[in-house]
């Protein structure tokens, strides 16, 4: 798939701005949605003269009185009038590049894809997904270590023990949560995909290494950073050895995020910094 970069450079008092991109690789579906309303002035409107590409323009409101509806294609061009929003797209100019666009097999999204699809629905569903020609080549999967908020049977992590218990060597450590339905779908997206990245991330770690003893919300108990970091490492080898490089980690999602909704975990700035250096 494409890569797209944009950037607003500058935003003039007569709502006049510019809008710089780029784009690279094999194929790219942009989709624009512009307002454009008329703010009055002097300015004599300027005939509109398409010269570039049309975008394909598909709504979806908040209260789902449009669920991505197609509305009439767009086009780039020149004029109009001068009065409203001016993009001027100039190829010439190049910034950072973005690495890629993705979506995540979480717990829940990856048991609807293995139980209520066939094998044929869920081959054309990952295709669709994941295949940069055949389909809108997605390329980065970030993924949760453990439960996220979307979770089919509640709250797990990769060494769960009893409540009052702790395992700080890991002795318990096991991927075996994922094996069933997420590792088979990630190793699917790679065949499909080989360049997409994983990235990995914790809602929460286990409760026992939190001074509440939940996953829900709290915060870590920072006598167990040793163990938390081996539970990075024995996560990235199993990973590594069920075909799974796993390109990146963060050490916490949301991490000023405490909620006792779901997994979750308040993680000071510093307490991150020490974590991550040390």
């Amino acid at each position: 798939m494409g890569l797209v970069e944009s950037r607003v450079s500058s935003v003039k008092s007569t709502s006049s701005f510019q809008f710089r991109r780029r784009i690279t690789g094999t194929s790219l579906v942009c989709y624009l949605v512009l307002s454009l309303a008329a703010c009055g002035g002097g300015n004599q409107p300027v005939p509109f003269t398409p010269t570039g590409p049309n975008a394909q323009v598909v709504v979806t409101t908040g209260d789902q009185a449009m669920l991505l509806q197609p509305e009439p294609t767009v086009s780039f061009g020149t004029g109009g009038s001068q009065s409203s929003p001016v993009i001027t797209v100039n190829e010439a100019t190049q910034y950072q590049l973005i690495d890629g666009f993705g979506t995540s097999l979480t717990d829940s999204s990856a048991w609807v894809i293995w139980n209520d699809l066939n094998s044929s629905q869920r081959a054309a569903l990952m295709q669709q997904l994941f295949s940069p020609t055949a389909g809108i080549g997605l390329s980065f999967l970030r993924q949760p270590m453990g439960a996220s908020d979307f979770a089919v049977n509640g709250n797990y992590s990769y060494d769960d023990v009893p409540a009052g218990q702790t395992d700080p060597q890991l002795a318990d450590f096991s991927i075996a949560p994922d094996v069933p339905y997420i590792i088979p779908l990630l190793q699917q997206a790679l065949a499909i995909n080989p360049a997409a990245k994983v990235v990995a991330v914790p809602w929460s770690p286990p409760a026992w290494m939190k001074t509440g003893g939940t996953m829900n919300g709290g915060n870590m108990n920072t006598v167990h950073f040793p163990s938390l970091a081996q539970y990075f490492v024995l996560y990235l080898q199993a990973y590594q050895q069920a075909g799974i490089p796993v390109y990146a980690t963060s050490v916490q999602n949301e991490p000023l995020n405490s909620t006792t909704s779901y997994p979750s975990e308040y993680l000071a700035p510093s307490d991150e910094s020490n974590f991550i250096a040390s």
